[in-house]
C-alpha cells in the first residue's frame, strides 16, 4: 500500500508582480516537484497567472496542481470582479482556498464561507477551508470557536462531498505574530484530534478518516517536518515560504524523508 501523499499548498497571495517572475518561479518548482514522491504540490498564484501557470504545470493532469486563492459565492451574472467555479475549473484549477483569515478580515462572514465551499465542491474541485482562533485563552474558549467555525463552514455538506475537502488549521496568533510565540506540534495535534472528533460525532468514523487536515502558520524549512510528523497533519498551507522556490524545495525535501519507526532491540540471553 502506497503512503498517503503529504499536501504542500503554496499560497502566493499578491506576489509576484509580473507573469515573467511567476513563470520563473514555477519552472524551478516544476523541476524539483517531479522528484518528490511523498508530496503533492499545489500552487495558488494570483488570479491573472492561473492559466499560464496551469499550462506550464500540464493542466489538471499535471504533477503540480494549481489552486485559486478565492472564489465567488455566485455562479455567474452581474457581479463585477467576481470569479465563478466553472471559470476556475476550465482554467485548470484543482483546489480552491475558502475562508482564509485575510479574506475574513475584509468582512467575509461564515455564511459566505459556507456558500463558497459549496460552489467549489459542486464545480468538481477540492475545497481548502480555513479555520482557526485569533488567540488562546486559559479557559480554552478557543476550542468552542474552532468547533463553531467547523459547524458554520460545513453546514451544507453532503457525505459524498467530504472526499474533496481539506481543512486548514490556521491559528492567527501563530501567524507572523509580534509576540514571537511559536505553536508546538503537540498543540497542533490537539486541534487535529478535536477536528476529527467533531467530524466523527456528526458524520461518523468513515468521514472523519478521509478528510485531510493541514496546518498553516509560520511554516519554514526548519520546522516543516516537525509540524507535519509530530503534529500529525496531512500537509501544510504555506504563505511566505512558498514565494521563494528554494525555501519551498527545502520544505518538500524534508517531507520526502520517510518517518522511520523506532527499532526494538532484543536482548540476547547471556551465558550463565
Amino acid at each position: 500500500m502506497k503512503p498517503k501523499k503529504i499536501l504542500v499548498i503554496g499560497n502566493w497571495k499578491m506576489t509576484p508582480n509580473t507573469l515573467v517572475e511567476a513563470r520563473a518561479k514555477m519552472a524551478i518548482i516544476k523541476r524539483f516537484s517531479d522528484k518528490m514522491k511523498l508530496t503533492e504540490t499545489i500552487i495558488c498564484p494570483p488570479l491573472p497567472f492561473i492559466v499560464p501557470l496551469s499550462l506550464m504545470a500540464g493542466g489538471i493532469k499535471g504533477k503540480i496542481k494549481i489552486g485559486s486563492q478565492d472564489i465567488s459565492k455566485f455562479e455567474s451574472g452581474a457581479h463585477t470582479g467576481e470569479v465563478g467555479a466553472l471559470m476556475l475549473k476550465s482554467s485548470g484549477v484543482s483546489y480552491v482556498i475558502v475562508g482564509h483569515s485575510e479574506r475574513r478580515a475584509t468582512g467575509e462572514d461564515a455564511s459566505t464561507v459556507a456558500q463558497k465551499l459549496q460552489k467549489v465542491l459542486a464545480g468538481g474541485m477540492t475545497g481548502v477551508v480555513c479555520i482557526g482562533e485569533s488567540e488562546r485563552d486559559n479557559e480554552a474558549e478557543y476550542l468552542s470557536v474552532i468547533k463553531g467555525q467547523l459547524k458554520e463552514a460545513l453546514v451544507y455538506m453532503s457525505r459524498q462531498q467530504f472526499a474533496n475537502l481539506v481543512i486548514a488549521y490556521e491559528p492567527l496568533w501563530a501567524v507572523n505574530n509580534s509576540r514571537n510565540v511559536a505553536i508546538t506540534p503537540h498543540e497542533i495535534h490537539q486541534i487535529v484530534i478535536l477536528i476529527r472528533k467533531y467530524l466523527k460525532d456528526n458524520w461518523g468514523e468513515s468521514i472523519a478518516s478521509i478528510v485531510k487536515i493541514v496546518y498553516g502558520g509560520s511554516v519554514t524549512p526548519d520546522n516543516a517536518q516537525d509540524l507535519v510528523h509530530n503534529g500529525e497533519v496531512d500537509g501544510l498551507l504555506i504563505g511566505r515560504a512558498s514565494w521563494q522556490p528554494e525555501d519551498l524545495k527545502s520544505i518538500c525535501q524534508s517531507l520526502n524523508i520517510e518517518k522511520k519507526k523506532p527499532k526494538i532491540k532484543l536482548k540476547k540471553k547471556g551465558k550463565k
